[in-house]
Formats: structure tokens, C-alpha cells, sequence
């Protein structure tokens, strides 16, 4: 046996023999199919009647007659192939006929249809005759033209009785079918033919014969009930029973579009839907749910006809109707059609809670679409409003409290067309949503009514929008706060502090997660309020500007933004309470540092405020106040491990909030100071002052809490809890070592601003003692630490000022024996920071020596010689690449190694 051929060893085909075999068989049907298309379509003419008529019934015979003789041999396949290619013929056969004249006067497209009708008939007939599989299922599928091609052209109706008539013959001969093969093509084709018959019809009844196609629609939705009660498919019972039911109601809806205009004309449709899911409770229990849901969704969608319009009405009337009083509003079918379908929810018996959506919405909208006065359309609001909030309390009805919000929200949409109508919604909004604030609904609307009613007064009264708006929400920010606060749980303490996002039960009659709705609430309408003011919060940047240009004259602070700088310190107090109380002082650096943009106020006073500010931020930073006012309300459990966290955790973030809030604003205050000299030279000292006695008045956590002894605890659960607050207790343990550092830098600076005031040429008198004395501290206390935390410092004031100045031959000579110095102590303790300042900064001061030379080296030579020089340069390190990267690996891992 050939390698390949069906032997154990050789390869696997990629498709089986029973698939080559069928593609070989249809490929060589369809080219003796389209031969004989050829052969009739253009040799034709060449031969007489005689002949031709000899040709043509020769071949169908001789066609037709071969697959007896295949079936009898076996050849199966080769049977259906031929057998399938006669019944082609006999389709060229009509047509040679009609071409030759044979038909007479006959319409060709009714010759056509009645030739596909005979193909079929003998289809059929063929497949009694021979045990063939494919003749019966073609004969189905033919089956779908006769009908509508000699409908068409033949009088109003006739094509869509045609189409039905059709459904009805593959419903037939889908119920009778035996073979898989034939009931799948009868499936198929009655899909397809169904579909088309329902929507042909369906939009047929819009015509002005509408009623000659609703006997039509009858017989599909009759068709469709029998396919769905024989069925046993669940997904064909569906299908079945939409179509039905699409069909039904496009019949019942039919008349009613002659007797009613404009959108009235979806209102008997959505009543025939209504009916229809109505009905369905009646039939069988297989065929109640198809039938009812198929009701609902068509009801439903006849509610969507009027929702988007009427919709846009109702939003929009408050900005044009009273404007234009000829404006049409609304769709007046849109009332009556939402309290139709308010009804649905009791047709069908489910969720019976979901009819109060429809029927406020039918009682909202029909004061507009009618064009009521306007107190009328806003009273009705506002009473549904409250009536679905006394409904939501009173009766638990799931819908209600969604409904009252959406309501109350169009009711202030319109109330805004008139102010004192605005006072009177929101303040009632207000008061009976705020009563009820136990509920996580009330709560947001109470916060949300509240930070409206504050926007509109303040607006009232001519000050900013944007700053009216940002109190507003800062307002409404506090009011959930409180709420918040009343919806704790009794055991869960005083406050929020020390709770995470998930903390804050319900009490009372509260409903489950209030606390946690409570207080996302706080914490969106702190974070919009500050967005909308957030220019203020930019200006408060601009105290970095004099930087750039020190010492030209103090800036003039404009201000008129008081009400913003209110609705920034309101909003970001509620935010830190919302969040974590000890970033309080965040909040309050961050009023501090808006002011001068915000409020019109002495230079003087802006300097001497945030200095202050920032000697308070220091300090509680430095006592860590907030610790333990985190740890009082991490509850009765402080001496366990839980207890110790909460307690490590807020003392942390106290230290961290009070640590960055004197940061900026000591860097702010030092910004603004060197717009002017005399400010710089006085700001500096009481930074300076600020920073050590910061680093003096350092408290470790150790001290205030229980990490430092819980650390030598044995190694069980508890400490395992601990470890966290162990490792932060270690980490800033030192940090008032680095207070003391920039207290000495802001010395430095101060001794330099001090030397540049007096235009002295000699900085280093000024810097290098003060570099020193940081030198000495970092190698007193930061032995242990970095080599860049101990040093780096220093040196970066030793060498940094010098390096900006005129480079002198004994300034150039003094700095880099320092450097060199510098390098060399580095390389021999094996520190990193000393190393690389110390070698920066002397190839620094080589290269700025050797600029003059190069500089006329490079003039004396052509110009091409640099070129070619880094040319070769290129050439000599990519012959040695792997060289280089190795040798530069290696200087990494050394500097690597340095601490």
C-alpha cells in the first residue's frame, strides 16, 4: 500500500472520503447544471423544433431515469446528484418552452410560477417514486414562489393571502414531516415565508386597503397559535408565539388607524396588546408565558412610540413653552397610553409594585401635553413627588422612592422659570426628605434639595453662579454629613472617624446601607463643589510665579471671590470628615493657601498667615494630635491588636496631613516672599524657626501608642496585625532629624538671600559654614540612613551656589580640590552620595575650565574634522559594544554597592 494511502504510518487526511466525495458530486452537478444552462440559453437557435424538442425531453428522461439504476449499484450520493440535476432540467425545460413560443399569450410571470409549481409537484412525486432525500425538501422550498408570483399583479389583497396561504402549507407539512430533513426545510421556510408575510402584511394595514389584509394577519396569528401548541421546542414555542401575537394585534390594530390620527393611532394597538396578555392567562400553561410576555413587549412597545417626544416636552418646557404660548407640547396619546400601560403589570400578576411607574409618569405628563398653567403643571409634580414619598414609607413599594426622586427633580427643573416657585418646591422637598433621612433615598434627595435651595437664593442675591453653585453643594455636602452622622449605628461611636467606606449602619427604621449611601453622597457633592471653584484652587499655585522673577515688587491681590473661598473651606472640611477627620488640617491648608486669590488683602498679611498656618500644621504634625483623636474613636478595644492599628492608622495620617499641609504652605509662603526682598529676608528666619522647632518637639508614635512595645511581643496573630504599624512607627521614628535638616537649609538660604542683598561676590562665606554644620549633624544622626539622606544635603549646599557663580581661577581651584576631596572620602568609606556629587562636581568644574580652549581648538580646525572624529568615535564603540555595556555594568553595580 502506497505511504499515504489509508496506512497507519502515513499522514492523516484533512477531510474524510465521505466529504471529498459529496464536494466532487456537487461540483460536477452544478458544472453539467450550468452546461446545460449554456447549451439551452445559446445553442438553441441553431436547431430546428423537431430537434430540439428531442434534446430537451431525451435528457430530462434520460436524467430522471438514471438514478434508479445508481440505487440499485449502491451509489447513493451519485443518485441524489443526478436525480437533483433532472429536476433542474425541467425548470430549463419551461423556460426553452416559453423562449420557443409554446405558451402562447400566457403572462411570463405566470408561466413562471406555474412551471416552479409543476418542478415541485413531480419534486414530490419523484421522491415517492425513489427512496431520494433531496427531491422531497426541494420540492418544499420551490413550493415558496408559486403562490405570491401569481398573486402579484392580480388585485388589492391577493398577495398577502398568497403569503399566508403559503405559511399555512409549510405549517402542513411541517406537522405531517417524518424525516429530520424535511421537517428542518419546512422550519426554515416557514421562519422565512412567516416573517415575510407578517411584516408585508403589517405594513400593508397602514395602506388606505387596510381592511383587505386583516383576514390575512388572522390566518398567520391563527397559524402561529398551531405551531406553538403542536411545538415541543421551547425556543420555536417563543418564536411561534410572537408572531402570533404580533400578527393578532397588527389585525385589531388595523381598523382603528382609519378612524384616529397623528399618535392616537398606537393607542388601539397597545389596547390589543393589553388584550392579548389578558387572553393568555386563559390558554394552557405551555403557551401562557410566550403569549403574555409577547403582549407585554408589544404593549411596551407601543409605549416607546411616545416616550422619546413627550419626554423632550417635559424637560423642555420649562425653557420655551412659556415663551411661545402657540408651541404645541408634547403628544396628547402619550397620557392615555402610560395609563394603559400602567394596567399591565396586573394583567400580567407579576411584580404588581411596577404599575406606579407608568401611571406617574401618565399623571406628570398629561398638565404638559395639555398646557395646563404653569402652577398647575408644577403643583401636580410636586404632589406626585411627595405622594410616592409618603407611598415609599407607608407602603414599601420598591418603585416609589426612584419615582419621587425623578418627579421631584422635574418639579425644580420647572419651578426654576420662577424663582419664588423655586423657594416653595425646593424648601418642601427639603423638609419632608429631610424628615425621612433614615432612608438612603430621602437622604441624597434632602442633600440634593438643599444644596438647590442654597444656589437659587445666592444666585438671587446677584453673586457668582459658579460660586453660588459650589456653596450650594457644599451645603448639601454638609447637610448628607449630618445625616450620615444620624444614620450610624448606636455601637458604631460618636463619629465617623476611624470607619472605612463600608462602615455606617442603619438604625431605626432605616433601611440597609444608608450609612455607606450617606456618605458617598458626602463625599460626590464635596468633590463637585470643589471642581466648579476649582480655579480658585489653581490661583492658589500661582504663589510659585515670583519664584521665576524673584525681587520685583509685591503682587497686588485683586480677590472678589470671598464666597468661593467659603464654599472651598465648607466643602473640603465635610470632605474630611466624611472621609478621615485628620485630614482637617489638609482642609485648612488648602483655605489658607486660596485666600490671596480669593479675598482682597494686605501682601503683609498673606505672608504672615501662612507662616502661621504653617507653624499650626507643623505642630500637629509634630504632636500628632490627630493620632489620638483617631485612636479615642477606634472604640473600646484599645488594648487589643485592632485597637492598636486604629490608632497607629489615624496618628499616621494626622502626621502625614500635618507634615504635607506645612510643606505647601511653608513652600507657598517662601514663593510669595521672594517677590519682594525685604519679605525674603524675613520669611526665611521664621520658616527656618518653624522647621526646628518642629524637629525639637518630634513625637514618635512609640510614644502615643502601643507599636514600639507590641513589637517585642512573640510573633502571634495579634502582632502579625500589628506588623503594619510597626514598620510606620520605624519608619518615622527619625523624621525629626529631617525637620532640623531644613530648618538648617532654609538657614542657608537665609544666609544667602542675605549675602545677594548686599551684593556680595563671595557666597561660600555664607554657605560653606552652614554646609558644614549639616555635614556634621548628618554625620552625627544619620550614620544608619542613606549616604543621600546624611550628606546629600550639605553638599548640595557646599557646591550648589558655587557652581552658579563666576567661575574665578581660585573659586575654580578651591571648588574642585573640594570636590576631588569630596570623591575620594566617598570612594574610601564606600558612600554613594558624597562619590557622585563630589565626581559631578568635579567634571563640572574640569569642563568649564576647559571650554575656552576647546572652544578655540575647534576654531583653528576645519570643520570637517569634528565630523569625522564622531564618526570614528561611532565606529569605535560599536566595534566594541559588548565591551562597553560590560564595563558600564559593572561601574552600575560598584556605584550599586556604595550606601
Amino acid at each position: 500500500m502506497p505511504y499515504g494511502a489509508g496506512s497507519p504510518g502515513g499522514p492523516q487526511g484533512e477531510v474524510s472520503r465521505k466529504t471529498a466525495q459529496n464536494l466532487l458530486l456537487v461540483l460536477g452537478g452544478l458544472l453539467l447544471a450550468v452546461a446545460a444552462i449554456v447549451f439551452t440559453v445559446v445553442s438553441w437557435g441553431r436547431l430546428g423544433i423537431g430537434g430540439r424538442a428531442a434534446i430537451l425531453t431525451g435528457l430530462t428522461v434520460v436524467t430522471l431515469a438514471v438514478p434508479a439504476v445508481l440505487l440499485r449499484r449502491k451509489l447513493n450520493a451519485t443518485a441524489e446528484t443526478v436525480g437533483v440535476l433532472g429536476l433542474a432540467l425541467m425548470l430549463l425545460d419551461g423556460y426553452a418552452a416559453a423562449a420557443a413560443g409554446l405558451v402562447g399569450s400566457v403572462d411570463m410571470w405566470d408561466h413562471t410560477a406555474a412551471t416552479i409549481a409543476v418542478v415541485a409537484l413531480a419534486a414530490a412525486l419523484y421522491a415517492r417514486l425513489l427512496p431520494l432525500k433531496v427531491p422531497l425538501p426541494l420540492a418544499v422550498v420551490l413550493a415558496q414562489a408559486p403562490l405570491p408570483m401569481l398573486a402579484t399583479g392580480h388585485g388589492r389583497g391577493w398577495p398577502t393571502a398568497a403569503l399566508a396561504a403559503t405559511v399555512v402549507l409549510n405549517a402542513a407539512v411541517w406537522s405531517v414531516a417524518r424525516t429530520r430533513g424535511l421537517r428542518v426545510t419546512a422550519v426554515i421556510c416557514l421562519a422565512f415565508t412567516g416573517s415575510v408575510a407578517l411584516l408585508g402584511t403589517s405594513v400593508a394595514t397602514m395602506m388606505p386597503d387596510r381592511l383587505l389584509h386583516a383576514p390575512s394577519l388572522v390566518v398567520l396569528a391563527a397559524t402561529g397559535f398551531f405551531v406553538a401548541f403542536r411545538t415541543k421546542d421551547d425556543a420555536g414555542r417563543v418564536f411561534a408565539a410572537i408572531g402570533s401575537a404580533t400578527a393578532l394585534v397588527a389585525a385589531a390594530g388595523a381598523p382603528g388607524i382609519g378612524l384616529l390620527s397623528g399618535h392616537w393611532q398606537v393607542v388601539p394597538y397597545v389596547v390589543a396588546a393589553l388584550v392579548v396578555a389578558a387572553v393568555a392567562r386563559l390558554l394552557p400553561v405551555r403557551l401562557r408565558t410566550p403569549y403574555a410576555l409577547s403582549g407585554a413587549g408589544l404593549a411596551l412597545l407601543g409605549g416607546l412610540v411616545v416616550t422619546p417626544q413627550t419626554l423632550l416636552a417635559v424637560l423642555d418646557a420649562p425653557v420655551t413653552t412659556w415663551r411661545d404660548p402657540f408651541m404645541v407640547v408634547g403628544l396628547p396619546a402619550a397620557p392615555v397610553v402610560f395609563a394603559l400601560l400602567a394596567s399591565l403589570p396586573l394583567i400580567l400578576g407579576r411584580a404588581r409594585w411596577a404599575a406606579v411607574v407608568p401611571a406617574a409618569a401618565a399623571v406628570v405628563v398629561a398638565p404638559v401635553v395639555y398646557g395646563l398653567p404653569y402652577l398647575v403643571v408644577v403643583g401636580v409634580q410636586l404632589a406626585v413627588a411627595l405622594g410616592f414619598t409618603f407611598a415609599a414609607v407607608r407602603f414599601r413599594v420598591p418603585a416609589a422612592p426612584w419615582v419621587a426622586g425623578i418627579v421631584g427633580a422635574i418639579a425644580v427643573l420647572w419651578s426654576l422659570d420662577q424663582r419664588p416657585v423655586a423657594y416653595a418646591v425646593l424648601g418642601a422637598l427639603l423638609v419632608v426628605w429631610g424628615l425621612l433621612y433614615r432612608r438612603p433615598a430621602a437622604l441624597v434627595g434632602a442633600a440634593l434639595a438643599g444644596s438647590g435651595l442654597v444656589w437659587v437664593a445666592l444666585e438671587g442675591l446677584g453673586l457668582p453662579v459658579r460660586d453660588s453653585a459650589a456653596a450650594g453643594l457644599a451645603v448639601g455636602a454638609g447637610l448628607a454629613l449630618l445625616g450620615w452622622y444620624g444614620t450610624r449605628a448606636p455601637g458604631a461611636g460618636a463619629g465617623p472617624v476611624g470607619r472605612g467606606m463600608g462602615g455606617g449602619g442603619v438604625t431605626g427604621s432605616g433601611v440597609a446601607g444608608g450609612g455607606v449611601v450617606g456618605r458617598v453622597t458626602v463625599v460626590v457633592l464635596a468633590s463637585l463643589a470643589l471642581v466648579v471653584v476649582a480655579d480658585v484652587l489653581a490661583g492658589a499655585f500661582g504663589g510659585y510665579l515670583p519664584a521665576l522673577d524673584p525681587w520685583r515688587g509685591g503682587p497686588d491681590f485683586t480677590g472678589g471671590r470671598p464666597l468661593g473661598l467659603a464654599a472651598v473651606g465648607l466643602a473640603g472640611v465635610v470632605l474630611a470628615l466624611a472621609v478621615r477627620p485628620a485630614l482637617m488640617v489638609l482642609a485648612g491648608a488648602v483655605v489658607v493657601a486660596a485666600a490671596p486669590v480669593a479675598v482682597r488683602m494686605p501682601y503683609v498679611v498673606v505672608l504672615v498667615g501662612m507662616v502661621v498656618a504653617t507653624a499650626g500644621a507643623a505642630w500637629t504634625a509634630a504632636g500628632g494630635r490627630s493620632g489620638t483623636a483617631g485612636g479615642t474613636a477606634g472604640g473600646t478595644g484599645a488594648g487589643t491588636a485592632g485597637g492598636t492599628v486604629r490608632r497607629s492608622a489615624g496618628g499616621t495620617a494626622g502626621r502625614v496631613a500635618g507634615t504635607g499641609g506645612a510643606l505647601w504652605l511653608g513652600s507657598l509662603a517662601l514663593g510669595w516672599a521672594l517677590a519682594d526682598e525685604t519679605a525674603t529676608l524675613a520669611v526665611l528666619p521664621a520658616l527656618a524657626a518653624v522647621a526646628a522647632a518642629t524637629g525639637l518637639l518630634w513625637r514618635p508614635l512609640s510614644e502615643t501608642g502601643a507599636p514600639e512595645t507590641a513589637a517585642r511581643q512573640p510573633q502571634t496573630a495579634a502582632t502579625t496585625t500589628l506588623a503594619p504599624a510597626v514598620g510606620v512607627a520605624r519608619l518615622e521614628r527619625g523624621a525629626g532629624f529631617w525637620w532640623v535638616v531644613l530648618a538648617g537649609a532654609l538657614v542657608a538660604g537665609e544666609a544667602v538671600a542675605v549675602a545677594a542683598s548686599l551684593e556680595v561676590r563671595a557666597f561660600e562665606a555664607y554657605t560653606v559654614p552652614f554646609a558644614l554644620l549639616m555635614l556634621l549633624v548628618g554625620a552625627w544622626r544619620g550614620r544608619a540612613a542613606s549616604s543621600w539622606l546624611a550628606y546629600g544635603p550639605g553638599l548640595a549646599l557646599a557646591f550648589g551656589p558655587s557652581l552658579l557663580q563666576e567661575a574665578t581661577p581660585l573659586r575654580a581651584f578651591a571648588l574642585g580640590a573640594a570636590a576631588l576631596a569630596v570623591t575620594l572620602a566617598g570612594a574610601w568609606r564606600r558612600l554613594q552620595a558624597p562619590a557622585l556629587i563630589g565626581g559631578a562636581t568635579v567634571a563640572i568644574v574640569a569642563v568649564r575650565e576647559l571650554a575656552p580652549w576647546i572652544a578655540d581648538l575647534m576654531g583653528a580646525v576645519p570643520r570637517w574634522v569634528p565630523m569625522a572624529l564622531g564618526g570614528l568615535l561611532l565606529l569605535v564603540v560599536g566595534a566594541t559594544y559588548e565591551a562597553r555595556k560590560r564595563d558600564v555594568r559593572r561601574l552600575r553595580d560598584a556605584v550599586a554597592r556604595l550606601r
